[in-house]
Formats: C-alpha cells, structure tokens, sequence
C-alpha cells in the first residue's frame, strides 16, 4: 500500500537515525539496577522528602508505591524532569490528601481516574495515580479503569521506554520494576510498543511516537513502524475527538527542535490521514527557519498570549481551499482566537503575499493597517511563508516600531473641542495616529491642532 510504502522509505533513507549509544552515553543503562543516587541528583530535598513519605505511607498500608514512565526515562538519561509520576497499588487518593499539605498549590483531584496532582516548589509537580487496568469500547474512545497491580498497570502504556518503574518503598528504595525491557530500549534508541492493538486502542500514540523518536534521536522499531501504518491506512484517526488529537500535535508542536517530528507527520501519512487538505509546505524547512528567526528578532514585542505552536500548525494550511476551512476548523479543537487565526492564514495569505511584493514604495501607515488587521501569529506565518526579505523586513518593522506608536491625546481632549459623541471621534483619532505614523505629525500640540482640523472637516459632511 502507498503509505506503507512510503513509510519505509522513509524510515529506512531519509529519517533521521538514532546515533550509536556510546556516543550519547546511554551505554549501560540496560544494566542500572537501582536509580536512587540518580533521584537523589535529580530533585531538590523537598521532593525526595515527599517521595519518602510516599512510599512510607503505601507500604504501611501494605501497598507499593513506584515512580515511572518519563521520569525513570529521563533520569537515565540524564534530562531534567519536572513532572513525577507516581504510581500506587491502593487508595492513591487517600495518601495524595494525606500528603497534600506539601503542595504549594491546591492538590487537583481526579476522582474519574483516581488521580491527584501536587504543586511543588521550582515547578516540580507529582502526579499521584492508583495503579489501574484499561479496557476500550471501541477504537479510539478514553478507555474505562479499574484499579489493578504495578504490572498491569505497566502494560496498559504506550511504549517500552516509558514502563520503567522504581518502587519508592523505604527497603527497596530507587530499585527498578523493568518487566518490558525498557532500559535495554532506552540504551539502543528504540521506540516499541507493548503489543499489536495499541494504535487503534489509541491513535494519538502515533503522534507521540514521532514526539519521542524526534526528542530523543530514537528510532521506532520496525514492528511498531508496520503497525502504525496499518492504523493510518484504516483511518483510525477518525475515531479520536478533535480534543485529543489537538492536545497531542500541540505537544508535539511545542517541542523545543519540532522540525523532524514536523516532517514525520506528513512522511507517515498522518496530515492526509487526519484531513485530505492538510500537507505540509514544500519549502516547510525554511519556513519554520525564517517562523524561528523572525519570532526571535521581535521576542519582546510579541503579545503576551502568543501561541507559537499555533504558527507551527499554520505549516500544515498552505493548501486548504477556503471553501473547505469550515470542515478543517471542525476537525480540531480551537477556541474563538485560534481558529480565527487559522481563518486569517487561509483567507487572507494570498492578499497579503501580493500586497508585499511592493512593499518597498508603501507607506508606514499602510504597513501598520495591514499587519494591525490580523493576528501575530497568521502575521508571522504569512511573511514567513514566501514573503522574501522584504516581507520579513516589514513584519519586524511594525511589531518592533511601528505598533509601539502611541498618541497623546484622547477622545476626550476631541469631546473637549465641542465634538459629540459618536463615530467621528474614534475616526479622527485613528487618523491622527496614521499621520503620527508616517512621522508627519510631533506632540500634542500638534496632534490637538491636526485633529481639530480634522473633526471639523468630518462634521461638515
């Protein structure tokens, strides 16, 4: 099949290939046997102290307690991790209340799935679950839980690399529950997944798994690579909420180096798979190139609510008819300002890019009302794309001068001219500042005159 074609190819010619082991310093991570001095280098004194308790509290009540997942791959790794993920068989609710006085936030409860997470100090959060079972209803849907043993609860997961577990128990503490043989995974590069319906179980494991093989320089495994293009060829992205599938790409998107993970999406079939109209750009590469460069030139001018993911999965519009924008917008969750981004970049792009071509000979004030009419993110993405330099010159120009120009005089210094209120008013200040911005006008003195004449000229009408 086309895509199970193309996904060998991919994997085997042009996807990047996980260096050899030593050259990482992942040589004998198959062997570690127990990661306490790992955890003690890890985490301030804080954290471990309340891992202790942890483990204290499950083993009085004749249970265990574990760390796992990404936090055991992490600190074998060598990385920083601030999310800790902690795993009980028994009531994982009544020891996170017990212990939520160490919060520095209020605890949030998940009853639903008996879980708990608590605030820490530096950023540090512990999650708290009951080890559980998982069962499906049908591909793709939130599994329903029950509570179950460590070793049940490891084999419910995505991949090999995150079932690693350290029990936290006070006689055992820091030694490694690794039924999976993840750590021998972790140490060659592999991503694996623990057995043939995981995909359709769950989709979004696709996209994670492009997420960890572009983070780490793994590779996936070759059985997994088979299974995924077999879900993608059945259309399973068709069975996860828009919600789902727009958390996942936006934890991939936030990646801090996305581009391979970028790439993948779209060699994998995942794009088309998700919507017939998405694709990446042809020229993706430099686009993303020029996204980073130019969001780096204006980084303090940017609005405090900038969504750089959101401009990342702008790279995925460039061919979506207009016509069709309504069917994409459906197929992602986005709230009012996302989507009217993602609205602004299909409509608007094709306008902006010839208004650019001469940009040269335009005026500041010209420049300012186009780049003032839609969002930053739509903004950078469209000069980005094949603005040229030209393009490029006059996004930082406005978000670095020209959209810091500020009049000194209000409507009501107008009101206080004897003009009424209404449409006027807000007309004769907008026209002010035009003129301000093409450096025509100095002061408020000279701002108050200029509006003058301006409003008086506007009511004759």
């Amino acid at each position: 099949m086309k895509v199970k074609a193309m996904g060998r190819q991919q994997s085997r010619n042009s996807r990047p290939q996980a260096p050899h082991p030593l050259r990482l310093g992942r040589s004998g991570i198959s062997k570690i046997n127990n990661v306490s001095p790992l955890l003690n280098s890890s985490f301030p004194a804080a954290v471990l102290k309340l891992l202790e308790a942890i483990g204290k509290a499950a083993s009085e009540r004749s249970a265990r307690a574990f760390v796992v997942g990404g936090v055991v791959r992490d600190i074998v790794l060598g990385r920083r991790s601030l999310d800790i993920d902690v795993v009980i068989e028994g009531d994982a609710m009544q020891i996170a209340g017990e212990l939520a006085a160490h919060a520095v936030e209020r605890p949030v409860f998940n009853r639903d799935f008996a879980t708990a997470t608590l605030p820490l100090d530096g950023g540090f959060h512990i999650d708290i679950a009951t080890a559980r079972t998982e069962a499906y209803d049908r591909p793709g849907a939130l599994p329903k839980v029950q509570p179950g043993a460590i070793e049940e609860d490891l084999g419910r997961r995505d991949f090999t690399i995150n079932c690693v577990c350290a029990s936290l128990a006070p006689e055992t503490f820091g030694d490694i529950f690794d039924p999976q043989q993840g750590l021998k995974d972790i140490e060659i590069g592999l991503i694996r997944v623990l057995h043939d319906r995981s995909f359709v179980d769950d989709p979004t494991r696709i996209i994670r798994a492009i997420k960890y093989a572009n983070r780490f320089r793994f590779t996936i495994d070759n059985t997994t690579l088979e299974l995924a293009e077999d879900a993608i060829c059945d259309g399973c992205f068709k069975t996860i909420s828009p919600h789902r599938l727009t958390d996942e790409l936006r934890l991939l998107l936030v990646e801090e180096m996305p581009w391979g993970a970028i790439w993948d999406l779209a060699q994998f079939s995942v794009l088309s798979s998700i919507s017939p109209y998405l694709s990446l750009f042809h020229n993706a590469l430099p686009i993303l190139q020029r996204i980073e460069s130019l969001e780096e030139a204006v980084r303090d001018d940017l609005p405090g609510d900038y969504r750089r993911w959101l401009v990342r999965l702008l790279l995925f519009m460039g061919n979506v008819p207009k016509h069709k924008l309504p069917s994409v917008l459906a197929i992602f969750d986005l709230d009012r300002k996302e989507a009217t981004v993602v609205e602004e970049f299909v409509t608007r792009r094709t306008e902006i890019l010839s208004w650019l071509d001469g940009v040269q000979d335009a005026l500041d004030s010209e420049l300012w009302q186009v780049f003032s009419s839609i969002s930053a993110e739509a903004a950078v993405a469209i000069a980005a794309s094949e603005g040229g330099k030209a393009g490029e010159m006059a996004f930082e120009k406005y978000y670095s001068v020209l959209q810091k120009v500020r009049l000194e005089i209000t409507g009501d210094d107008i009101k206080g001219m004897g003009i009424p209120e209404g449409p006027i008013i807000g007309q004769t200040l907008r026209n002010v500042l035009i003129t301000k911005i093409n450096g025509h006008v100095n002061g408020k003195e000279a701002e108050l005159e200029l509006a003058r004449r301006l409003a008086a000229r506007d009511e004759k009408r």
